[in-house]
């Protein structure tokens, strides 16, 4: 075995794990001067830099020779995922209760989890989240920090689903869910304290691409739209011919690699990438829809699908804010405990999720 694969297997280990807990973190919280040392040559695209904190975490995966996600197959993601979630998410925001529940849909049951902030009167605004992981990874637990925080900053509730994931049930299996989790919140509103005139739905990366597309599903269907959509990074276009893409499609967390494996994973059911449930950028039209609240990452290979889809909803006169954060890569939220800029992004979308709910009540 050679020292870069044992080097690896120590990483991935639960040694490497409760090594990495214990030291990351403060690590990338040292002063700017030796944060420049680790990060050695910073990483500038398009007139910006990347950030200083994200820019030495990146060397120091570089130099222990981690393999990309995806290389580590579809468990060994997983867990990875799980892992990244809880080493850099920070500590867990207090709420009011947290509490584990399932949804019985018609011939399955999917695990979610319920947020409740401190002070909120019922019935509750309510976000309807789709955590990302390319349809592969991610779960409930994966973007629990993240839940916790923006429900605690936004005093907004929060109902997390975990839906089906690729490769065991590819599309349109996670979109299924979502959309019945979507009626499923309806019909359990008095038991959950949900105020139906203000639910929202939304998620980061692929669970943005599912908040989209249950969008344009009740339009088709000529049903209530939510009164916002947050799509955080979304993935918006399966075809993906961006400059974005050409830029930051290698070195900054998302690969095009990696992205084409979980396209992969994804679309075993035979669904086609341009079939708007895939690439809602593709809709036939996006007029009527909710407004929207989109954040794209500047160092993120999807970041022009998730601003042209911003476009595209301003051009059907849907109402929209977007809001770019330059120096960030893909998957900025689950670094929000540990990464400044990416908490600093966190606080701004739920001030935003705030202030589109709580303006609202009727």
């Amino acid at each position: 075995m050679t020292t870069a694969r044992l080097i690896q297997r120590l990483a991935f280990s639960d040694v490497g794990f409760r090594l990495q807990g214990a030291l990351l973190p403060r690590l990338l919280a040292a002063p700017a001067p030796l944060l420049r040392r680790l990060a050695g040559e910073i990483p500038r695209r398009e007139g910006v830099e990347l950030d200083l904190q994200v820019a030495a975490l990146l060397a120091q995966a570089s130099q222990l020779g981690l393999p990309a996600m995806h290389a580590l197959g579809v468990e060994g993601s997983r867990a990875q995922l799980e892992h990244t979630g809880r080493l850099l998410g920070g500590r867990p925001a207090p709420l009011r209760r947290t509490r584990d529940l399932w949804l019985d849909l018609p011939g399955r049951r999917l695990a979610a989890r319920h947020y409740v902030p401190k002070g909120l009167r019922a019935p509750y605004p309510t976000l309807l989240f789709f955590h990302g992981g390319g349809f592969v990874l991610g779960s409930i637990h994966s973007h629990d920090l993240v839940c916790r925080r923006l429900a605690a900053s936004s005093g907004v509730a929060i109902l997390s689903l975990g839906y089906r994931l690729a490769p065991e049930h590819p599309a349109p299996a996670a979109i299924d869910d979502a959309l019945e989790a979507w009626a499923w919140l309806h019909e359990h509103a008095a038991a959950l304290d949900l105020d139906t005139d203000r639910l929202a739905v939304g998620g980061d990366s692929a669970g943005g691409n599912l908040a989209a597309v249950l969008c344009l599903s009740l339009q088709q269907a000529r049903r209530l739209q939510p009164r916002l959509q947050l799509l955080l990074y979304p993935a918006t276009d399966a075809l993906r011919q961006t400059r974005s893409l050409s830029e930051y499609g290698t070195g900054f967390i998302l690969e095009a690699e990696g992205m084409r494996w979980f396209q992969e994973q994804y679309l075993r059911g035979g669904l086609e990438p341009r079939d708007w449930r895939i690439s809602p950028l593709r809709a036939p039209s996006h007029a009527g829809l909710a407004p929207a609240i989109v954040h794209t990452g500047g160092f993120d290979p999807l970041r022009d699908e998730g601003e042209a889809y911003a476009a595209a909803l301003r051009d059907a006169q849907v109402e929209v804010s977007l809001q770019r954060w330059p120096d960030l890569p893909h998957g900025y939220l689950n670094l929000a405990g540990t990464i400044r800029a990416a908490g600093r992004a966190l606080d701004h979308l739920a001030l935003a999720l705030h202030l589109a709910l709580h303006a609202a009540r009727s």
